[in-house]
């Protein structure tokens, strides 16, 4: 049949070109065979609605035919084949549905198998597609491009239906869903429903039976691509290379290989290509199963999965789930979809996952990929898990975090939770619903120099922010109780670690270094090897010439720097290997969150913050939340680390750390203020969005119970360029606030943020300061410990409770040293922020976006902080021990040793150190201000400190050879000290300068002792070996029973010297209460050896410092110091400015006329002119009656009205020193009733037209007095020292001195019980005499520029104008400025007996002025330098100087690194102690280590004598060129002063009681005044003397008297001796007498033989009983000889010894000519120049008595007169000059006394004799019989004469 055409009602509904067709028909086959070509269907509705009634009828009765007819036992073939066909449908004037193919085959066969009938149905197509296009219903013209409109496309279609198996075979399938398809989907349905129900068919239920057919189905597709467009014309197309399903009975399975899915436009064309020539997509996936067998339902995809998300991406999938979503309503028409058979059944989904990787792109420059490994995700009913093998986030190429073995799950209940909420009783609920999260490594890393802020906090959180915007329909729920309750959540993490990597630059500099130090070494062992090699030749016989070694060691050299360049080369070709910055390490960590009814819903949230919390004002109107919760938490981990570089010591470590407690957490919602926009970039056609975030952060309330097994924390100047970096890189990893205030410190941004408690205990707590610059350092560091430590952190309130130590660690054998022990401590530190509101009320802080800063704030910097910022705070510290219960001995014990000394001043370095900018400045594009410090935060920091007992031990070395021990009973400190920092105005930009003051301090000591102690010595030990842990010997030197010191509050001193108000009150007050103290021979040893060892550091440190060289230069006019503040003028009023240049002004010289008229000259004429017309005023230069006290310069400067105010005020109570000689045995008591000791600072003073400083000393004793045993005794008197009572020390009225001494307050009496001489001499109780009763002593001590001068106080003080050496300077009164020491006794009452007097000789010379053999001899080599000195060139002495420094530095180099060894040796002895070659290792590096320091303290003690000496010779040169440049003025230097006004000493028997003699002493002097020339001026002067005779029955009374004194002359006045003596600057060594002079007013001398004897035998015990005159002159004579020989034998002997001990032979400074030099010194030890010596005549009045009635040596009143004695220009020694005199005088006095003795006496009349004997009986009526001598005559004997000695 052909061009068959069909019409009805004028359309044409079918148009058949070619039709043809064939059937045969058999018995058992029937079979038809049709061709169509070109068929072409129009469907119009409205003309084919009348056939359809038809059409219904027919097929009724064709189900009765088939039914009738299916028992029919034919076989059935039917072939079916349509080549271009088409059909259009039009329905209601809508698009026309149009669908086609370019062939169509179909076959049918129905077939008979045994007894079943079976029917296989084949239908195949090629070009296969449904359109909704208006255009013609043509076919596809391009196979692999999409025509928009065409809902369905297949290239090839292969169906095949058997009775069991359906097959279908889909190739180039394109299908488009679009709005538009659902539309037309819609009206199909409606057109459906409308015609079923015009012909009658009844609607058939949708159930599972007619979906899912009881056969099983096998489809396979390939080259699929499916388009989903949105209604906003922007879709998807998904590209399929291939996929298959396949079902059988309940088992579904579904395969898709080569999926990708990216965007498009259906505006353009699209060209389907193969998924591997896709590019660009949004989603890609290799392969993917889907099987399903209920209930489990399984997805795997195998091999990568990726995904490209983008924001439009995002709008497009929401635009098309809202399409369909809109779809689904219409289609079901309000009415909700009937439940399948799916969703009805409990089923569970496994989802597994290959590899994962998801892009997202946050904005045009930042791109997140999120990538997970192998994973599985399992979804049951209520429950849910997911299994990660490994995941990543990289964010713009950088891998941030990585996660191993992650594990995620979702159930309902979970035993270990309901474990921890059993244990917490503040739960309501035993369980709840469970998130379990477990990690098996969690890392996150921060490159270099990636900005990861700026990718997460702003694009990242804001594009969340705009997820939650876009996705939020109904806005946010109410946080209320009734709300569901959260999960539970547990996470556990094996191990956490977080990075920062480190700068490539400083790994490189880092590895460059180290393969410059490995090749160092590595070239030492070559020229090593070829070393050995050139001996070996040479060894052999091989002789090399020396240029063939040249050229070896040439080639060496070239080689090596070969083999660095390669291995630098190498190095740098390879990727230098990441060195993470900062790593922070925690291992097995534990979370749990448990919420619970009791903390859930807003109320109740709150509440539980508020009891958190409770320091914060609430506000009244309550506060709305963005985010609300709180949790019931527990942490725990068993390693907690912060790591920097690769040190090997960490920052944090903290080991066994368990958190328990409640946490919650509430951002506040912000005020609009307080919001800022963030602009999301979305690409066309859709529109960018804005979105709102808050600038509130999110604040943390705790209250937590913290236990720690260990933890450790260090510090170090070495790590802050390291922490400094820390802190660069962390602000690139946490975005600082958008905020344009200040940005908050980290005290204040912590109690913004934080807030509650935090209650820890920790087993041991350390802090390790490292005291080294080395970073990699781990031995030299200070360690503070805690042990067994409570520690609980409240709002700014901190608490420690526990045992307090600090150890030592260092590679020495003081490694491991406890300095500091104090147990059972309680510190409490309380903070008090000072800021402009309250400090607590943190709800009120609202940050402000940078473009809502308010108008007010445009004039000044905006800071949204401004009321909570702290300005300032003040920490409150107190430390508190008590005694423990169990262990009453433990007590704060401090261990210091000299060499741990140093660790204090590297903790000092710390503290105060100023760390250097770390990439700061333009170059680093880092110029925002530093941050501030804590340290320089403070306001003050108030101290208290209690300690019930405390004990202090200080040893020299490790060997404990000397020490001191100090044992103190209860202490308490309180004291505030205030910060103030004071601005730089010295031109620089500076930050201010940090200075700390003390306001307050009071300290009390109680019951103190002072122990020296000594390690005791054995005569065996070797004198280089020290031996360790030797017994101890402790000898008591110093006790008191109480110490109080008080600082009082600081007063202006401008303020204090105007008004007058606080100059009395001293800045610093210490009282020492009964005090005790021992100074014997050993303590002088101990202190001394001491204070050697301190000196001796001290030198070491200055010796080794660079500028020790540096000349002292004085210039001969050196300008005057002027104030950096105001200067003051006094013509302008006291305190008023005056411009700079008027110092400088008056230091120019005027013209004469206008000095005469201007100055205070002219000011002193104006005011004599003006008191003309008073009354005259006459002045005298008579002394005033009361003014007793001589003119003394050191009291006359103390004395001035221009004191500033007084620093130091010292008193002591009732002190008491105990001193005790060496050669005798009893004891000196030393004691004062009050001691005040008063420093004082004045105003400025001119000096040298320099202003220096002024500085007074005022010492007052009162109350003193001296006590000695009366007899030696035979015990120990130390082991039991008689101390003083109060009562014998206090202030008590003193009788006059009688004849007869004994107990009583005057001089003389005795202490003790027992007064007397004892019955029994073995057992002598000890007997305290007074020898001197109470008086009192004033020291007066004036320095001038010793301090600094303060600006501060030059700015509130008067400057005087500097001086002018002009006529206008005559009449100013100007203070000398001389540095002044006067020393003051007023009245003096002695009593000693011969063995006092030898004790107090002998405390004299061997114990206060005695120097030490060792000392004697340093002072020897220092004279002998001097004159090595005077011999070399000044350019020559520096080179001594380098050497010596040099050679000192190695010694001490090699001294550590011996100390180092020895400390490695004694480590791995520790491990094995049984190693005898460790033990002799042990002791030969020890015995090298003590040659070693004695080595270096000789060669210390040779540079600083060389150093002294060649600082003095310059010193001395530049005052000589000083002195010649001013004309040769000489100016006085200083002047000491000794001056008493009464003293009156008693001799007496051995006994003490009864008297010899007395002395008495009035008005002494004794002044000393040096010059600038380095002269010396001495003046004694004594204006009374008298010597009185207490023997009974003498014939002499009076002793020695001044013979006349003058009545007219005040007492005070007179002068009975003056000695004067000028001496000029030694001229090589030798000392120069310029002018001595002796004046002696005329004496009066009476002696007895018996007296004579008396004070022999008192002076000299060990020379007595003389048997006449001649043996008492010869032994006169010998004692005097024999002391003198005995004191010179001594001083030969210490010479001698300290001449056997020279210099080191080694050193290269002595010069060759060794006797020269002894010959100089010699001279000028023995020899001095006297140019001009005077003694005036004196007359004497002799009288002598013997023992005998009448004895020829007998004188009575001889005047002799001793001549004048001047000698010019000599060269003597003391000696020589005594023996001149003394040749002088004994020639002229023999003259005068035999002449006088020969003379012929006249006889007296009967009237003179009867004159005498009146004028001797007045005088017994007046002085009584005893003091009268009786007749020469008489034989009796007197009471207390004494018989003649044997």
């Amino acid at each position: 049949m052909d061009n068959l055409t069909l019409r009805c009602n004028s359309a044409q509904i079918l148009e058949l070109n070619i039709l043809s067709g064939s059937f045969k028909k058999d018995k058992y086959l029937r079979q038809c065979n049709l061709v169509a070509r070109r068929l072409v269907v129009s469907y119009h509705h409205h003309h084919i609605r009348q056939w359809m009634t038809l059409v219904s009828r027919l097929m009724k009765k064709e189900k009765e035919t088939t039914a009738q007819e299916s028992h029919t036992l034919f076989h059935l073939e039917l072939l079916l084949e349509i080549v271009d066909a088409s059909v259009t449908c039009y329905m209601d004037n809508s698009v026309p549905l149009r669908l086609g193919a370019i062939q169509a085959k179909y076959f049918m066969k129905k077939y008979c198998e045994g007894y079943t009938w079976t029917t296989v149905q084949d239908l195949e197509t090629k070009t296969f597609w449904v359109s909704l296009n208006n255009g013609s219903a043509s076919h596809p013209t391009d196979k692999d491009q999409h025509v928009w409109g065409t809902i369905l496309s297949m290239g090839v279609l292969i169906l095949k239906v058997e009775p069991k198996k359906l097959d279908i075979l889909v190739d180039r399938l394109q299908v488009e869903l679009t709005p538009k398809l659902g539309m037309a989907i819609l009206k199909i349905k409606n057109f459906v429903e409308s015609l079923r129900n015009e012909i009658g068919v009844a609607r058939r239920n949708s159930g599972l039976p007619d979906l899912l057919p009881t056969r099983s189905v096998v489809l396979a597709c390939a080259n699929t691509n499916v388009f989903i467009v949105s209604s906003k014309e922007v879709g998807f197309v998904f590209r399929i290379d291939s996929w298959a399903a396949e079902r059988l009975n309940e088992k579904f399975v579904c395969t898709i290989e080569n999926c990708k899915a990216s965007n498009l436009q259906p505006s353009k064309s699209y060209v389907c290509l193969p998924s591997a020539e896709i590019v660009s997509c949004c989603l890609s996936m290799e392969k993917m199963s889907y099987q399903s067998k209920l209930p489990l339902v399984t997805v795997g995809f195998n091999g990568p999965l990726s995904g490209h998300w983008t924001t439009s991406t995002h709008l497009t999938i929401i635009r098309i789930l809202e399409d369909a979503k809109q779809f689904k309503t219409s289609w079901s028409n309000g009415s909700s979809a009937p439940p399948t058979l799916l969703s009805a059944q409990k089923k569970t989904v496994e989802i597994s996952l290959e590899n994962l990787k998801i892009s997202c792109v946050l904005s045009k420059e930042n791109i997140l990929d999120i990538i997970a490994g192998s994973s599985k995700l399992i979804i049951s009913k209520n429950k849910m898990r997911i299994n990660v093998s490994a995941g990543e986030l990289v964010f713009d190429d950088q891998r941030i975090l990585t996660v191993r073995e992650l594990s995620f799950a979702r159930t309902d209940r979970d035993e270990q939770l309901n474990v921890e909420r059993e244990g917490c009783e503040r739960l309501q609920l035993r369980s709840n619903k469970a998130t379990i999260v477990d990690i098996g490594t969690f890392r996150l890393y921060f490159p270099h120099g990636y900005n990861f802020a700026d990718s997460f906090s702003e694009h990242l959180m804001g594009v969340s922010k705009w997820l939650r915007k876009v996705h939020r329909t109904n806005g946010n729920q109410p946080f209320m109780a009734e709300s569901e309750l959260p999960r539970d959540l547990r996470i556990k993490v094996g191990c956490f670690s977080m990075e920062l990597a480190d700068d490539p630059f400083e790994v490189m500099l880092r590895a460059n270094y180290e393969l410059l130090e490995d090749e160092y070494k590595e070239s030492l062992k070559r020229k090593k090897a070829l070393d050995g090699k050139i001996e070996e030749l040479k060894k052999a016989g091989q002789c090399l010439a020396p240029a063939k070694i040249e050229e070896l060691y040439r080639n060496l050299s070239q080689k090596t720097a070969e083999i660095y360049i390669l291995r630098h080369r190498q190095m740098y070709g390879t990727t230098p290997p990441s060195v993470a910055l900062f790593q922070w390490l925690v291992k097995d960590v534990e979370i749990f969150a448990m919420a619970d009814p009791s903390m859930h819903g807003k109320e109740r949230a709150i509440s539980a913050i508020r009891k958190i919390d409770s320091d914060s004002p609430w506000p009244d109107d309550g506060i709305e939340f963005n985010t609300l919760w709180c949790r019931e938490v527990r942490f725990g981990c068993s390693s907690w680390r912060y790591q920097l570089r690769d040190f090997p010591q960490p920052l944090v470590d903290i080991k066994k750390l368990v958190i328990i407690g409640r946490l919650a957490g509430a951002e506040m919602e912000a005020a609009p203020r307080a919001k800022r926009t963030y602009k999301v970039h979305i690409e066309e056609p859709w529109e960018s969005d804005v979105v709102e975030r808050s600038l509130c952060g999110l604040k943390y309330y705790h209250d937590f119970n913290c236990m720690f097994e260990y933890f450790s924390l260090a510090y170090g100047p070495c790590w802050e360029p390291v922490i400094a970096q820390c802190n660069l890189a962390i602000e690139r990893v946490n975005r600082p606030s958008k905020d344009p205030s200040p940005s908050l410190p980290f005290w204040d941004k912590s109690r913004l943020l934080f807030h509650g408690r935090i209650t820890s205990s920790i087993r041991q707590m350390t802090i390790l300061l490292h005291t080294s610059l080395d970073p990699y350092n781990t031995t030299e560091e200070m360690e503070v410990t805690w042990v067994d430590l409570l520690m609980d952190w409240t709002n700014c309130n901190f608490l420690f409770k526990g045992d307090f130590n600090i150890f030592v660690r260092t590679a020495s054998k003081y490694d491991d040293c406890r300095l500091l022990q104090m147990p059972n401590l309680k510190m409490t530190i309380a903070l008090q922020w000072l800021c402009l509101g309250d400090p607590n009320d943190h709800h009120s802080v609202m940050p402000c976006a940078p473009d809502k800063v308010p108008e007010y704030s445009m004039n000044q910097d905006h800071d949204s902080y401004r009321a909570f910022r702290s300005q300032n705070v003040i920490m409150v510290v107190s430390m508190e021990t008590k005694m423990k219960s169990r262990q009453p001995d433990l007590r704060p014990i401090t261990l210091l040793y000299g060499s741990t000394l140093k660790w204090f001043e590297n903790l000092k370095y710390i503290l105060t150190g100023v760390s250097r900018p770390i990439r700061r400045g333009r170059i680093f594009n880092n110029l925002r201000k530093r941050k501030p410090n804590l340290s320089r935060h403070y306001k003050s920091i108030r101290l208290s400190l209690s300690l019930h007992r405390y004990d202090i031990c200080y040893w020299m070395s490790y060997s404990m050879q000397r020490g001191v021990e100090l044992r103190c009973g209860a202490l308490t400190l309180s004291s505030e000290h205030n910060l103030l920092l004071v601005p730089c105005e010295d031109g620089l930009r500076r930050r201010p300068r940090a200075e700390w003051f003390i306001s307050y301090m009071n300290c009390d000591l109680n019951d103190c002792e002072v122990y020296l102690q000594a390690a005791l010595k054995d005569e065996e030990d070797p004198p280089l070996k020290i031996v360790v842990n030797k017994p101890i010997e402790k000898q008591y030197f110093l006790s008191v029973s109480r110490v109080s010191y008080g600082r009082e509050v600081s007063v202006s001193s401008a303020v204090s010297y105007i008004s007058g108000v606080g100059r009395n009150l001293p800045t610093h007050r210490l009282v020492v209460h009964d005090m005790k103290s021992a100074w014997t021979k050993s303590n002088r040893e101990m202190v001394f050896a001491l204070y050697d060892s301190l000196i001796k550091a001290k030198m070491l440190k200055e010796n080794l410092s660079p500028d020790v060289l540096n000349v002292f230069r004085t210039e001969s006019n050196p300008s005057p110091l002027k104030p950096r503040g105001r200067n003051m003028d006094p013509s302008h009023g006291l305190g008023s400015p005056i411009p700079a240049t008027t110092i400088g002004a008056s230091i120019t010289t005027p013209s004469p006329i206008t000095r005469l008229q201007s100055g205070h000259a002219a000011g002193m004429l104006k005011k004599l002119i003006a008191e003309a017309d008073s009354s005259s005023v006459v002045f005298s230069e008579d002394p005033v009656a009361d003014a007793n006290e001589p003119a003394l310069q050191g009291i006359a400067a103390c004395q001035t009205d221009d004191v500033l105010h007084n620093n130091w005020l010292i008193e002591f109570v009732n002190s008491q020193v105990l001193l005790k000689g060496c050669e005798t045995k009893g004891y000196l008591i030393l004691s004062a009733a009050i001691a005040q000791l008063l420093n004082r600072v004045h105003e400025p003073v001119w000096k040298d037209q320099t202003l220096v400083s002024k500085t007074s000393w005022i010492c007052n004793l009162e109350g003193l007095q001296y006590y000695a045993t009366v007899s030696a005794g035979s015990k120990d008197d130390l082991e039991t020292i008689m101390w003083l009572g109060v009562e014998h020390i206090g202030e008590k009225e003193v009788s006059h001195i009688l004849d007869m001494v004994g107990s009583g307050q005057s001089v003389g009496g005795v202490v003790s019980e027992t007064v007397g001489p004892s019955n029994d001499p073995d057992n002598t109780p000890i007997q305290l005499q007074r020898i001197v009763s109470r008086c009192k002593c004033d020291i007066f001590y004036v320095c001038y520029g010793d301090d600094n001068l303060d600006p501060a106080m030059l700015e509130d003080c008067y400057i005087p104008p500097p001086p002018l050496d002009d006529l206008s300077d005559i009449w100013t009164k100007r203070e000398r400025a001389v540095d002044s020491l006067t020393l003051t006794h007023h009245d003096l009452n002695i009593c000693t007996n011969s063995l006092q007097y030898a004790m107090v000789l002998d405390i004299i010379n061997n114990l206060i002025l005695y120097v030490e053999p060792h000392r004697k001899a340093l002072m020897e080599k220092r004279q002998k330098i001097r004159f090595q000195l005077q011999l070399s060139n000044i350019e020559d002495q520096k080179k001594p100087i380098q050497q010596l420094q040099n050679q000192l530095s190695l010694l001490l180099s090699q001294l550590r690194r011996l100390e180092k060894e020895s400390f490695f040796v004694n480590k791995a002895l520790l491990e094995n102690q049984s190693d005898e070659k460790l033990i002799k290792e042990i002791e030969a590096l020890e015995k090298k280590e003590s040659e070693c320091k004695e080595i270096v303290n000789n060669v210390n003690e040779e540079l600083a004598m060389l150093i002294s000496c060649v600082q003095e010779a310059q010193l001395s040169a530049n005052q000589k060129r000083v002195s010649r440049q001013s004309g040769g003025f000489v100016s006085l230097v200083r002047t000491q002063e000794i001056c008493f006004k009464h003293a009156q000493w008693r001799l007496t028997e051995t006994d003490g009681q009864l008297g010899i003699a007395d002395l008495v002493l009035s008005n002494f002097l004794y002044t000393n005044n040096s010059k600038s020339d380095d002269s010396v001026e001495h003046t004694i002067e004594l204006g009374y003397i008298s010597v009185t005779n207490l023997l009974p029955n003498q014939v002499y009374r009076e002793v020695l008297f001044p013979t006349d004194l003058n009545r007219k002359m005040p007492f005070d006045r007179q002068k009975a001796l003056r000695v004067f003596s000028r001496d000029r600057a030694p001229v090589g060594g030798i000392h120069i007498k310029e002018h001595f002079e002796i004046n002696i007013e005329p004496m009066t001398i009476a002696l007895t033989r018996q007296f004579l004897m008396k004070m022999m035998l008192f002076c000299f015990p060990e020379k007595s009983r003389p048997a006449d005159d001649e043996e008492v002159a010869s032994s006169q004579k010998t004692s005097k000889s024999g002391s003198s020989s005995h004191l010179a034998g001594k001083s030969g002997s210490s010479n001698s010894k300290s001449y056997a001990t020279p210099g080191k032979k080694g050193s290269s400074f002595y010069v060759p000519m060794e006797s020269d030099v002894e010959k100089m010194k010699q001279r000028a030890e023995q020899n001095m120049v006297f140019t001009y010596i005077k003694i005036p005549q004196v007359p004497v009045k002799v009288s002598y008595k013997g023992l005998k009635e009448k004895n020829i040596i007998d004188i009575h009143e001889f005047s002799l007169l001793i001549p004048t004695i001047e000698y010019h220009n000599v060269t003597w020694t003391w000696l020589d000059f005594l023996i001149s005199v003394r040749n002088t005088t004994k020639s002229e006095l023999v003259h005068q006394v035999l002449k006088q003795k020969l003379r012929v006496r006249r006889r007296t009349t009967a009237e003179e004799e009867q004159k005498l004997q009146q004028e001797e009986d007045k005088a017994r009526l007046l002085f009584g019989s005893q003091l009268v001598p009786g007749d020469s005559k008489s034989g009796k004997r007197g009471l207390f004469k004494s018989s003649k000695p044997k």
